[in-house]
């Protein structure tokens, strides 16, 4: 069916999205507003095409949830990443990435989303620690991860976090093809 490959090739430019951003998160400590709004926009198109396809008879299942389980997801995790943020805890970019992604994941979905972005992130968290002050480490900009923790700071990339994350929840709910 031709619609389901439309609907991969967006799953699969989003996670690109994700690794780019993941990337840009290493080398810079931020996340692009636009990256985000992607990611975002991107999702509605892909619920577009499939509830198109679903209601003219194209496809007979649909891919993703009801799209209310879809927005609940969404809204949980921006609430609970405003008090991150809020609070210091984790950065603008990926608070917003955080929600945008989750926009993608139903709330069903959303525990393995969490756990497996828990876990990376738990492993970067303890990377930069044992890493912190090193001196074999040698950053190639004064802006990204490798310089702040040569700098004695305790922070981390957590785009790399979510990448994983929507990697594996994509794979989990169908979206991409394995």
């Amino acid at each position: 069916m031709v619609i389901y490959f439309y609907l991969y090739g967006l799953s699969v430019l989003t996670l690109i999205l994700c690794v780019l951003a993941a990337r840009h998160d290493v080398r810079s400590l931020t996340i692009h507003n636009g990256t985000v709004i992607s990611i975002a926009l991107i999702f509605c198109v892909a619920y577009g095409v499939n509830s198109y396809a679903l209601n003219s008879g194209m496809i007979e299942n649909s891919l993703f949830d009801d799209f209310s389980k879809h927005l609940y997801s969404s809204l949980l995790m921006l609430a609970i990443c405003f008090g991150l943020f809020w609070f210091g805890i984790l950065g603008g970019g990926d608070a917003k990435m955080m929600a945008a992604l989750s926009l993608w994941v139903p709330l069903s979905g959303l525990s393995g989303f969490v756990m497996v972005m828990s876990l990376v992130g738990g492993a970067l968290g303890l990377s930069a620690l044992i890493l912190k002050n090193k001196e074999f480490l040698k950053p190639s900009n004064e802006e990204g991860w490798i310089a702040a923790l040569k700098r004695g700071e305790s922070t981390v990339p957590y785009g790399i976090a979510l990448a994983a994350a929507a990697i594996f929840s994509f794979i989990q709910l169908g979206y991409v093809g394995v």
